[in-house]
């Protein structure tokens, strides 16, 4: 773990403080440096630990506490400890979390209106940015908005079902989004040397193309979670 101290540690060591004890506070101080090791050894960390705030990313760590076999038997003995002080940081960024708005969405809900009457109609989309996807618990960030978000996700579909999406582009239903011809599309991005992505398109188009691809591809929407935040 870093030495350098940041304001993400000091505000969350003030805050474990006021519900521990002073000798339990300095034996789960001691068990980050340990957690952090490993998670970064085996990727699950890219960054400190107390540089990381996504909760998506740290629930990813707390479940290695919880089975990884080989952090188990590594740390036999401490185990109950590690458990106990990844569960509290992950309690302190779930407040913060809270505090500042950050959520999630299934896919099937960043198309639906949210607000809907004669004159006017108000999507999910249009008052949220996106800040992170995880797919098959691999984490990206998202800092671009929901064309990055989809482009991204289109990625990792397109590397795990290359054959499902070609086939995806010759369908008069979707083939306005997909082309094996980058001049049939008005804003194209490559997904590989056969198939184009058109990134022309609303945000609530983009909704209803990742539903049609994950369904397609026999995607589980449980597998992709993606956290936002409300302009």
């Amino acid at each position: 773990m870093s030495e350098h101290s940041n304001s993400l540690q000091n505000n969350f060591f003030n805050w474990l403080g006021g519900r521990t004890s002073a000798a339990q506070l300095s034996e789960l101080f001691f068990a980050y440096p340990e957690i952090e090791k490993f998670a970064q050894q085996i990727g699950i960390l890219k960054e400190p630990l107390f540089k990381t705030k996504n909760l998506l990313a740290i629930s990813l760590v707390k479940k290695m506490v919880e089975t990884h076999p080989t952090f188990h038997s590594l740390y036999k003995k401490k185990l109950r400890k590690m458990s106990e002080a990844i569960n509290f940081y992950y309690t302190y960024l779930c407040e913060q979390a809270t505090q500042n708005k950050v959520k999630q969405v299934d896919i099937d809900s960043i198309s639906k209106p949210v607000y809907e009457n004669s004159d006017n109609v108000t999507y999910f989309h249009t008052d949220s940015q996106p800040i992170s996807l995880s797919y098959f618990e691999d984490l990206q960030p998202i800092d671009n908005g929901w064309p990055q978000l989809y482009e991204k996700l289109m990625q990792c579909l397109y590397e795990d079902y290359p054959d499902t999406i070609e086939k995806m582009g010759k369908s008069a239903d979707t083939n306005a989004f997909f082309s094996s011809d980058a001049s049939h599309l008005s804003r194209p991005i490559a997904l590989s040397d056969k198939l184009y992505l058109e990134m022309n398109i609303t945000t609530s188009q983009i909704g209803k193309v990742l539903q049609k691809t994950l369904d397609e591809c026999l995607v589980d929407y449980e597998n992709i979670v993606v956290q936002y935040r409300n302009n």
